[in-house]
């Protein structure tokens, strides 16, 4: 590992700001020297006054669920008010980064419940503390816990289809 993976690793040029830790990839939890990733993300937002009651809601649902978590990375986040979709829009929040290991990775076997099912919890979490997920990270909540934590997901919808009638540009 020291002579071949690290050297490749380190050789591409890492993004570096204020906050070193949230500007790692998954490359840097987990080389790709398996068939599977080993790790993923979950990214939540939740204003800075329920930063507290989120934490401790992130406390009980690793608990209760043996989530496989190896790190929880807070930064701060300034509000967005041009984005449609963003993760703090009305006020400062703190992002919340859970690396959690996979059902592919080395620890499979201590994974006790399906993973959709604690994301979906940690989700909710988020929007009952007044926060929101990150969809594009790994979208396995539901259509209700989307439309809660982005109410302008309309809005988005109906610009969508005045640009494109057709349809042909999708994510």
């Amino acid at each position: 590992r020291r002579l071949v993976i690290e050297p490749l690793a380190n050789a591409r040029k890492t993004v570096h700001w204020l906050n070193y830790e949230s500007s790692h990839d998954l490359q840097a939890f987990d080389p790709k020297i398996h068939e599977k990733p080993s790790y993923e993300f979950h990214e939540f937002a939740v204003p800075l006054s329920s930063f507290s009651d989120f934490h401790q809601a992130i406390a009980r649902i690793v608990a209760r669920y043996h989530v496989p978590a190896v790190r929880l990375t807070v930064t701060h986040y300034g509000p967005c008010t041009r984005s449609l979709l963003s993760l703090a829009d009305g006020e400062s929040a703190f992002h919340c980064r859970l690396v959690t290991r996979t059902a592919g990775g080395r620890s499979s076997r201590n994974i006790a419940h399906d993973p959709d099912v604690w994301a979906r919890e940690l989700a909710q979490a988020a929007i009952d503390c007044g926060g929101r997920f990150d969809p594009a990270v790994r979208m396995v909540a539901t259509r209700e816990q989307f439309e809660q934590a982005f109410p302008s997901h309309l809005r988005l919808v109906r610009i969508k289809r005045e640009v494109d009638p057709l349809d042909r540009f999708g994510n």
